[in-house]
């Protein structure tokens, strides 16, 4: 036997939500478009075939009813840790040895700085 902690609350004003665990969450239903079908399948593993179960009138949306959820808090931290930029190792490959070319460019300097003394 199949048990669940979740159930749909209708309010007097009209308004729905979902109730998971300790977890309170508003519903908004939007109807689907007329050309708009979507369909919950079960997959059968004797044969392998999709069986259609129902067909979905309508789209549902359910958003933490709270700022101090647990589940408001997981998804802010999923916001912010995208958010964050991070710092990235740059890998250079050279064929040089970096110390020899960086003395062979100094050594370049300073014979452009002996030519220009030399014209001054």
């Amino acid at each position: 036997k199949l048990e669940s902690n979740a159930h749909l609350v209708e309010w007097e004003d009209g308004r729905v939500s979902l109730m998971l665990g300790t977890e309170c969450f508003d519903v908004s239903v939007k109807p689907m478009g007329d050309h708009e079908h979507a369909y919950l399948l079960a997959h059968q593993t004797g044969s392998g075939a999709l069986e259609s179960q129902t067909e979905f009138t309508d789209h549902m949306t359910f958003r933490p009813s709270g700022l101090k959820s647990d589940t408001h808090r997981h998804l802010t931290a999923q916001i912010a840790d995208k958010q964050v930029k991070k710092n990235k190792t740059k890998m250079y490959f050279t064929e040089k040895n970096p110390e020899l070319v960086k003395q062979e460019l100094e050594n370049q300097e300073n014979e452009r700085l002996r030519a220009q003394k030399k014209l001054e």
